[in-house]
């Protein structure tokens, strides 16, 4: 097959800009948001932003070690990246650290690795394959569909039992848009998604903080020292920031008034500085950052890449919903659910996973784009959904052979 010939860039350099202004924002409204409880706690101002940077620069080695990667290779390898995904979401729960009530994080001395949000890449990976190689399965059998129950929902219990019901809704809504973009029938969601919702239902009036968290999210100012505090100091963050904002660095809310002020609510100090107008900049920055993301799912999809398309969709579907829970949480319209705002607020194993995904898109980007039809190569990593298939299948023959003959081989016997 002819490479495209051109002399474009071999990377998105669109995509890429639009995350560096992200990222780059995200560092200096992390110091700003910081400073205060930095000095306080650490007497260090620099410290998160210090740890910020580090988790920046590991992400960045790990996304150009995922960048050489084959796309095969991450289909052929999506049960062990959710076998180890799996594993260190049970070791959370066994040697985790617990902050705040909840054991999410696993201790690694720079920082504390949160196994979740591994999870939720290797689960759009894992889709992405699975839903390439049973694409006629998934649209013609439940059975196919039922099939993920298992995994995902141990994957399910495991994340509630930190508990982190957010990344579990995130993930659950990962899985349906997934399936519904592959083509899967309505109905099947019918059969899945009622019974879901019952049952997520259940475990969230199960638990005391979480009915707190909906009394406060309806009308914070009944407990407005205690359930609804954090809420109203976000408010008012919000509101004293007008049109343009109080200034970079002249935050009132963030000399330890409002709480998690450079972690989940940095969105609010960020409105307080930058008022109305920056705000608006900023949600523009995501809307552009989310529109790329679906451009180059299209793109994937028009030169038969259904497991890059696929993939890229979920990674478009992780970054909206994150977004949107996290700025929507920030101006009180759904609850607190405790998810980061991508690549800007505090939180090394965010900033790490989010990296790799974008990595693992703009590969797909690259070989989209100059290798329009993967039909016609001969290249390992451009092989058509089919070939894959029919990879497995030979692979699995192979291996059922071999196996075969070693149980008929008779021992050897030596000579005399």
């Amino acid at each position: 097959m002819q490479r495209a010939q051109s002399n474009q860039p071999k990377i998105d350099l669109t995509l890429v800009g639009l995350l560096g202004t992200v990222v780059f924002i995200g560092l200096v409204m992390l110091f700003s948001a910081s400073i205060a409880y930095a000095e306080e706690r650490y007497a260090n101002e620099f410290f998160f932003v210090i740890r910020q940077t580090i988790a920046l620069g590991l992400g960045l080695v790990a996304a150009y070690v995922v960048y050489q990667i084959p796309l095969s290779t991450w289909i052929h390898r999506r049960g062990g990246l959710l076998l180890l995904s799996l594993l260190l979401l049970v070791a959370v729960l066994i040697v985790g650290m617990e902050i705040n009530g909840s054991k999410r994080w696993l201790p690694l001395g720079v920082f504390n690795f949160q196994p979740s949000e591994l999870m939720k890449f290797s689960v759009i990976v894992f889709m992405a394959a699975y839903l390439t190689l049973h694409k006629s399965e998934v649209s013609e059998s439940f059975t196919a569909v039922l099939r993920l129950a298992l995994p995902f929902g141990f994957m399910a219990l495991l994340l509630i039992l930190e508990p982190d019901f957010g990344s579990v809704m995130v993930i659950t809504m990962i899985i349906v848009g997934m399936l519904l973009i592959s083509g899967a029938p309505y109905r099947f969601f019918v059969y899945t998604i009622i019974p879901m919702i019952g049952i997520l239902a259940a475990l969230l009036l199960l638990e005391p903080y979480r009915i707190a968290r909906l009394t406060s999210f309806f009308d914070p100012w009944q407990d407005p020292y205690g359930t609804g505090y954090q809420l109203i100091q976000a408010i008012l963050a919000q509101g004293s920031g007008g049109w343009t904002g109080v200034g970079l660095g002249n935050s009132v809310q963030k000399m330890l008034y409002l709480p998690d002020a450079h972690t989940d609510f940095i969105f609010s100090i960020f409105a307080e500085e930058f008022g109305f107008l920056g705000v608006l900049g900023l949600v523009v920055l995501y809307l552009a950052v989310i529109y790329r993301l679906f451009r180059i799912a299209y793109q994937a999809k028009q030169a038969n890449y259904n497991f890059g398309a696929l993939y890229v969709y979920g990674v478009s579907f992780w970054f909206v919903l994150q977004v949107g829970i996290n700025m929507g949480a920030n101006l009180g319209v759904i609850p607190t659910k405790g998810l980061t705002l991508p690549l800007f607020s505090y939180g090394g194993s965010s900033m790490i996973l989010f990296l790799i995904a974008f990595a693992l898109v703009l590969k797909v980007e690259h070989v989209s784009r100059f290798y329009p039809d993967p039909k016609n190569s001969d290249d390992y990593d451009l092989k058509t959904d089919q070939e894959f298939a029919a990879e497995d299948e030979e692979k699995k023959a192979e291996k059922a052979v071999k196996k075969t003959r070693k149980v008929r081989r008779e021992p050897k016997t030596r000579a005399a």
